[in-house]
């Protein structure tokens, strides 16, 4: 969770004309490194079935477009929406190649994602095909996010938040490890969580993830020291967390299993809240914020409300901001009344899905109106800068600046 990449705030105007933000090294040679890349086309041209066969990835989803030839609007669409996933989905691929649609049961149009090999079983296809002539680059990113995980996938640090940010997902913790020597063994427990997934398909989606890498989120869940072999965490749309109690659920995985997503299913289970003490006195400038106070505090309707989220392990950029953010608060405190600026430790709390947070610091405003719906900062961290920002979205706080402008 600390490893995250600092924002740079930076856009970058792509050959294509689309924008994308940047999210590389904050320092100048990471940023034209960069701009080399997108002077590439997001999109590969392959020349043929053998060229196909070989630009599959192994663990990973690979998207293919099957044309006719490179002049058709469906084409250009194709290309646009590979631009706006470049960031997120590398094999990315295109061929005209006759014989290829013919090997591949392909049509002119075709845009088809293909599953890793090793995820592949008997409950669902081998890919997904997409044809639908004069789509726009947003349905078909819309349809590749959609389709971008197999029915039982692997969840990494790498692919969290761009194939597994859907929810509700199901997450089962063990050993799994996929490379050659230890596959055989992985699988087996796949196999048995996908007994169970495919029956509930159509409400959660599902993953295996390895438990080392993902320690500090099992002891969050109360897993930590569960004595279990195979952990279990139900995260819902509402950003609460459902693990699978191991003084509940004490036998055999697959039994274990079954019934877990039984209870889950009903609205039985209870969730597991990671929440920092609720501060006594909490009345400095900067409100402090935790997991059961958020709502409380956020969900204030007479208020607006910002938001630092931030860890206080190694972030410099959070270091750096502290001061900055303190003395912004201490100078609106007594002038604004109806403004609440807070700072909330992501790493000690379960964070809201309305806040998603890759980056930190990540900043948000909540206004009144708007709680579901924060509005996430992205310019410089100043003091002014930040003050435009409030008062361009400012609902209850500010108004007798927005009095005086009108």
């Amino acid at each position: 969770m600390t490893d995250r990449r600092q924002p740079t705030g930076c856009e970058i105007q792509k050959p294509t004309g689309l924008e994308s933000e940047y999210k590389g090294r904050d320092e100048p040679y990471g940023i034209i490194d960069h701009m080399k890349e997108l002077a590439i086309p997001a999109v590969k041209k392959l020349a043929d079935a053998g060229s196909i066969d070989r630009f599959m990835e192994k663990e990973d989803v690979t998207i293919v477009g099957f044309f006719a030839n490179e002049d058709s609007a469906d084409f250009k669409a194709y290309s646009d929406a590979a631009e706006i996933l470049r960031e997120d989905f590398k094999s990315v691929g295109y061929t005209t190649d006759a014989k290829a649609l013919e090997k591949f049961d392909a049509k002119p149009d075709d845009i088809i994602i293909f599953y890793p090999t090793i995820f592949h079983s008997k409950f669902e296809p081998k890919s997904r095909k997409l044809n639908k002539a004069g789509a726009t680059p947003e349905e078909l990113v819309s349809f590749i996010r959609n389709h971008c995980t197999p029915l039982v996938g692997k969840r990494t640090k790498e692919n969290l938040f761009t194939r597994y940010n859907k929810l509700p997902l199901v997450v089962v913790y063990y050993n799994a490890d996929f490379s050659l020597q230890y596959r055989e063994g992985s699988e087996y427990w796949r196999q048995k969580v996908l007994k169970v997934a495919q029956k509930y398909e159509d409400k959660y989606r599902f993953a295996v993830a390895d438990e080392e890498q993902f320690e500090d989120e099992l002891r969050k869940a109360g897993l930590g020291d569960s004595g279990l072999e195979h952990n279990v965490i139900m995260f819902a749309k509402d950003g609460k967390k459902y693990p699978m109690d191991p003084k509940e659920f004490y036998g055999e995985f697959d039994e274990n299993f079954e019934e877990f997503m039984e209870k889950i299913s009903t609205g039985k289970a209870k969730p597991n809240i990671t929440s920092a003490p609720v501060p006594i006195n909490n009345k400095a400038p900067v409100r402090i914020l935790v997991a059961l106070n958020f709502d409380q505090v956020v969900g204030d309707e007479s208020k607006d409300v910002l938001i630092e989220f931030y860890t206080p392990f190694k972030c410099g950029a959070c270091k750096a901001f502290a001061p900055k953010y303190k003395e912004l608060a201490k100078k609106l405190k007594k002038t604004q009344p109806n403004l609440v600026i807070a700072k909330f430790d992501a790493n000690a709390n379960d964070v809201p899905p309305e806040f998603p947070t890759p980056d930190f610091p990540a900043i948000y405003f909540a206004p009144s109106g708007k709680k579901s719906t924060p509005i996430k900062y992205g310019g410089d961290r100043e003091e002014q800068d930040l003050i435009k920002f409030m008062e361009l979205h400012a609902v209850k706080s500010f108004q007798k600046k927005l009095k005086e402008e009108l």
